[in-house]
């Protein structure tokens, strides 16, 4: 106090000496913080008094300061506390009555109680001075009277509770009182009783008495799992209520220790923080050696839930940190499947790696595993044992970079892989255990397993030197151990699946109780079992049909089955023989193992075989969730069940399985996606066995041992792990919960679906034809099938019932996607038999795409026949240029063309002026042009008819009929547009172009008229006389030029089906133009052309390449014959604009052309 007195006027003067002292003492409130004002607040002061420096700090002084036998600042209740809170109360001058009296009531202390009671005229500073001295006197006792003590404990000043949910609660509660500080002692807190099954109870070795000497009957000792560390508990046989001891009050944090004594042994993870922090890391890296005759595969990515992505993606950045894996950007030759499970407790993710692929390609370091004999003949003398366990032993081994690539694998965030080696690739084990028994090969009295480091003693210091022996190698070494699941010191260890103590080696009693605790048959169909199961183990032991008359004679018919005294017997015997040496025999881990496994409606049966002689068995019966799986589920947990029972055996091998469910032989050689949730899951947490199929009549043991489990069940990890992972998969679909509700209905009520579901819980017939015919179709994909909550899942798709597939084909499409589109978007979380077929037929029909729906492709190339003499097939096109029309007529012959200025573009005046053209060169016998209004008109085909020649008219919008003619448009209007430019006579140029050879064929003039044209280039006249050329030889030089171009065309073609009468078809009126409805009325004369009519009426021409084919319903259409009848044009002159509507006709008055529309020759 003088110190701080010192200190504070000190301040005083430095920084407030100019203040006044009302503002120093606020000044010195301020300083003082909240505890301090809170105190102030219950000081009684005079007049004026609060206001002065001298009277503020010695009222603070007094106090702080007791008497001399006095040094405590604390009482026996919260004064200050009470001085607040009845401040609040308006208590005016009743208020230092009522805390006297609360004072004099709540004192715990009998003798300072009759005190105050004997005092009279107590006031409450009498009361409080009285409670002081009682207790200063009380501390300066025990301070004259010292005790020696091993420890001197001080309370936290927040002392942290022990909560309810660290534990399994129980509806029970023992009321116990809490002691927080030496301020609170009437508060009481509630802490539930906590009831605990199939917990192991180890021998102790040590007796506990309690505070008043009394010794406690201790049944024994455990280990169990508290929020924060696991916990020694010593279990007692009374009924009284609980007090936590120092020990779990010094590791749950509630005291700290100020004063301690050197024991002789220190504590592990204090003596070696760094081998119990963190993940290790060894010097040699890895290298994982390749069977170059195994092809690399490249997994594709998996699936991974949207809602999951963010969670991954914290995942993969974590594991990253810690140097576990890195990011790939390098092209790397394997790439493997990512699978995400999500944990149920705390939400996080575990990664794990589909290294099947891979496993076929990696060579086995084939590294001898120690034997159990090889250990315990060192073992000899040994009364301490210790058991270290790795912590992530695996992913402490380095592996070099080109072993990384190997174990590269694929998310939505790119492409990782492992730094340090991954769990699941076949060489891990052999690896591990090799460089583990290097590390340690020198150090006496330890052992070491893929596992466990087991440490040894024959005497308490020798153990405690070669424990501290090994951890300072894992010091050296970088190798870091898990110290919840280390044991130190014991006089008792399970390793290797043997029991390890100061008495010897014994097998482990877990190997046996299958049988040990096996029920008695309840029937002949049980007596029958077990007695197959005898016989098939008879060969072992002589005389064993004396040993089950008792039982085999319940077989026979005369005999009425009651199971007596006499059976329970011989059944007690059988049981205590097949658990013993011969019949039971150690095994060998030099040797390879097989593990036979079954499973039934009720629980799961495994044998462990060597020599084919049985070593463990073991059973279990099946929880309520595991009793809904469906038949292969159920027997890959069996399998799932015998390896993880019989790990300690299996770990590191490659284990043989025996099952009689044929079916799961294809579903292990299958892709993982293609496996239902739960086997999935299964098949991952197993990774490297071969699985055998042997008919159930020779799978005796595992057979009965499933029929009649002993009453355990399935550790909570693995059936949670399980669970968690199929309802993480449901749960992360894409539809919400009410529909996964309305489709668990309505799979109840479609009795198709509860046939497949009766099928796949009980199992699928043998042969095929056995089948019920309305879940035929599902046969060749039965081992992809699961229920999962009433729900039929094929792998991880949902499938739909019956009554709810046209509504999700209507949810498919609602964002009109293409079918292939809504296929992929289907197979990532539906499925029903021909859903392919359903969506292609669905979005065929659908009006919204059709009438949106992109053009055709362009069919292949119809090749024209060539001319066999020139001017024989010409084309004629309209077309414009420089604010003129001009009509184009070329020679299919020859290419020779010919030009005209148009003054109108009415059919007369494009027939006079091809009149024009066919008196120079003569009349063709074919004329090919479109369907403009001047060729289609009445006096264009009257022309035709009467200059003799044949005219085709182009579909509309399809300028390739008439190829020729719309290829010359474009030739001829850049010649024009470049003598423009040029200023040059344009025909001069069309001259040069008649004058020039073709490619591989001559000049157009030379092949119309056998001679070549006199230009303004010089040239001799032998060359400019008539020649006859080669007919033949320029036909076939055509046709060849023409199969080159329809090669070429054909290539990003396709040939498009021809049309029936009636089909319902959609077109196109203009290319890019949206798709209306129609029906075809007929052919048209010209090849690929079709006549359609709309549901209107409306009658159109139009190519193949602008028709649709629907598989919509068939439309209301108008007859033929009264559209025929309607339509005042000719059928076959129909165009793209017209219909049926009445048309305009022009005057049929005769007008006399002015000379100047004829062209001058």
């Amino acid at each position: 106090m003088e110190r701080w007195k010192q200190t504070m006027n000190l301040y005083l003067e430095v920084a407030m000496g100019e203040k006044t002292e009302k503002e120093q003492c606020r000044a010195v409130l301020y300083v003082i913080g909240l505890e301090g004002r809170e105190i102030y607040n219950t000081l009684n002061f005079g007049e004026n008094e609060a206001d002065k420096l001298e009277v503020l700090l010695k009222k603070f002084e007094d106090y702080c300061i007791p008497k001399k036998k006095c040094y405590s600042n604390q009482t026996s209740f919260q004064h200050t506390h009470l001085e607040l809170i009845a401040k609040n109360c308006e208590f005016e001058h009743l208020k230092d009555g009522l805390i006297r009296d609360r004072i004099v009531c709540g004192t715990n202390s009998s003798r300072v109680k009759e005190r105050l009671l004997r005092e009279d005229g107590l006031t409450l500073d009498k009361a409080v001075g009285i409670c002081r001295a009682d207790e200063e006197s009380r501390k300066q006792m025990k301070t004259l009277n010292k005790e020696e003590q091993a420890h001197a404990l001080r309370m936290k000043a927040t002392q942290r509770k022990v909560r309810a949910d660290e534990i399994m609660r129980s509806e029970s509660r023992i009321r116990v009182s809490v002691v927080e500080s030496a301020e609170q002692l009437t508060r009481e807190e509630t802490v539930p009783h906590t009831k605990l099954s199939n917990v192991k109870l180890s021998k102790i070795y040590t007796s506990l008495t309690s505070y008043s000497g009394d010794k406690l009957k201790v049944v024994g000792k455990c280990s169990l799992h508290l929020k924060d560390k696991n916990c020694e508990f010593f279990v007692t046989d009374t009924n009284q209520s609980p007090l936590l001891g120092f020990k779990a009050s010094h590791e749950l944090g509630l005291i700290h220790v100020i004063m301690t004594v050197q024991t002789d042994v220190d504590d592990p993870a204090k003596s070696f923080p760094k081998v119990f922090t963190g993940l290790g890391c060894l010097e040699k890296p890895y290298h994982i050696k390749i069977d170059s005759s195994v092809n690399p595969v490249i997994n594709p990515p998996r699936k991974i839930p949207a809602a999951l992505r963010e969670k991954l993606k914290g995942t993969l950045k974590e594991m990253e940190d810690k140097e576990v894996i890195r990011k790939v950007d390098e092209p790397t030759d394997w790439v493997n499947s990512l699978v995400v499970v999500e944990k149920p407790k705390t939400g996080k993710l575990r990664i794990c790696l589909d290294t099947r692929n891979l496993n076929k390609a990696i060579k086995r370091e084939h590294f001898a595993l120690p034997t159990i004999e090889d250990i315990t003949t060192r073992l000899t003398g040994a009364k301490y044992l210790s058991k270290l366990d790795y912590n992530n032993g695996y992913w402490q081994l380095r592996m070099d970079k080109e072993s990384q690539l190997l174990t590269t694998f694929n998310s939505p965030f790119g492409r990782y892989c492992f730094l340090r080696m991954p769990f699941g690739i076949k060489s891990a084990q052999e690896v591990f255990q090799k460089r583990v028994s290097q590390l340690f090969e020198n150090l006496k009295g330890v052992e070491t397993d893929i596992d466990d480091i087991l440490v040894w003693g024959t005497t308490r210091k020798e153990h405690d030197d070669r424990l501290r022996s090994v951890l300072n190698r894992c010091q050296e070494v970088g190798l870091t151990l898990n110290a919840e699941k280390c044991k130190f010191r014991v006089k008792e260890v399970t390793y290797i699946g043997h029991t390890l103590s100061a008495d010897g080696v014994r097998p482990d009693q877990e190997k046996i109780r299958a049988i040990k605790e096996m029920p008695a048959p309840t029937d002949k169909k049980g007596v029958q079992r077990l007695l197959g199961t005898i016989n098939y183990l008879a060969k072992f032991v002589p005389n064993m049909s004396a040993v089950t008359e008792p039982i085999r004679k319940l077989l026979k018919e005369e005999h009425e089955f009651i199971w007596t005294h006499e059976q329970q017997q011989a059944f007690e015997k059988l049981k205590d023989i097949i658990t013993k040496n011969p019949v039971l025999s150690f095994c060998d881990v030099s040797k390879p193992v097989t593990v036979s496994c079954d499973a039934s409606q009720c629980g799961l049966g495994a044998m462990l075989i060597q020599d084919n002689k049985p070593v463990a068995y073991a059973s279990r019966s099946l929880t309520d969730a595991e009793s809904r799986y469906g038949n292969i589920e159920r027997e890959l947990l069996g399998v799932l069940f015998g390896l993880e029972r019989f790990n300690d055996y299996t770990y590191g091998k490659h284990i043989n399985v025996e099952s009689d469910h044929k079916p799961l032989e294809m579903i292990v050689r299958k892709s993982l996606g293609c496996a239902p949730p739960r086997l999935q899951r299964m098949l991952l947490r197993l990774q490297k066995f071969s699985l055998k199929y042997i008919p159930g009549k020779d799978l005796i043991v595992p057979d009965m041992l499933s029929r009649a489990p002993i009453k355990i069940y399935t550790n909570n990890e693995v059936e949670n792990d399980i669970e968690c992972f199929v309802n993480m998969v449901i749960r992360y679909t894409s539809m919400s919960d009410r529909n996964l509700e309305q489709i668990t209905e309505e799979t109840s009520n479609d009795d198709t679906l509860q046939i497949l579901t009766r099928l796949i819980i009980d199992g699928w017939p043998d042969e095929k034809n056995e089948v019920p015919k309305e879940v035929f179709e599902y046969w060749n994909f039965r081992d992809e099938l699961s229920n999962v909550n009433g729900i039929i899942l094929k792998g991880e798709k949902i499938i739909i019932p019956t009554s709810m597939r046209k509504n999700m084909l209507n949810k498919l499409h609602e964002g009109h996607l293409g079918i292939e589109k809504t296929r992929k978007l289907a197979r990532d979380s539906i499925f029903w038999q021909g859903i392919n077929a359903q969506i292609t037929d669905f979005i065929s029909k659908c009006s919204v795409c059709l009438e949106s729906r992109r053009s055709n492709t362009k069919e292949p190339m119809a090749e024209s026949e060539t001319p066999e003499l020139p001017w024989m097939t010409v084309g004629t096109d309209i077309f414009y240029w420089n604010n003129n029309n001009y009509l184009i007529i070329v020679d299919y012959y020859s290419s020779y063309f010919e030009i005209a200025k148009l003054e109108n573009i009415r059919a007369s005046c494009v027939i006079t002026h091809m009149k024009s053209v066919f008196a120079r060169h003569g009349i063709p016998s074919k004329v090919r042009s479109d369907s403009g209004s001047q060729y289609v008109s009445d006096e264009f085909r009257q022309f035709a008819e009467s200059w003799g020649f044949t005219h085709t008219v182009s579909s509309p919008h399809y300028q390739q009929s008439n190829g020729l003619a719309e290829r010359f448009v474009q030739s001829v209007k850049k010649m024009l547009s470049k003598s423009k430019q040029d200023g040059k006579d344009p025909f001069i140029a069309m001259l040069k172009y008649r004058n020039t050879p073709l490619e591989n064929l001559d000049s157009p003039a030379q092949l119309l008229m056998n001679r070549r044209l006199r230009t303004t280039i010089p040239t001799i006249k032998n060359r400019l006389k008539p020649k006859c050329g080669n007919l033949k030889n320029t036909q076939r030089k055509m046709k060849q030029q023409k199969m080159n171009q329809k090669q070429y065309y054909d290539k990003s073609s396709k040939p498009l089906p021809e049309l029936q009468l009636n089909d319902t078809i959609r077109f196109q009126h203009n290319p890019k133009g949206k798709w209306d409805q129609g029906t075809v009325v007929r052919n048209n004369n010209t090849p690929n052309s079709y006549v359609i009519e709309t549901p209107e009426g409306q009658i159109f021409k139009r190519n193949r390449k602008h028709l649709l084919r629907t598989k919509e319903d068939k439309i209301e259409q108008t007859s033929l014959e009264e559209a025929i009848e309607n339509n005042h044009n000719d059928f076959d002159n129909i165009t793209d604009e017209q219909s049926l509507e009445p048309s305009v006709r022009r005057s049929e008055r005769s007008v006399k052309k002015p000379t100047r529309l004829i062209e001058e020759c």
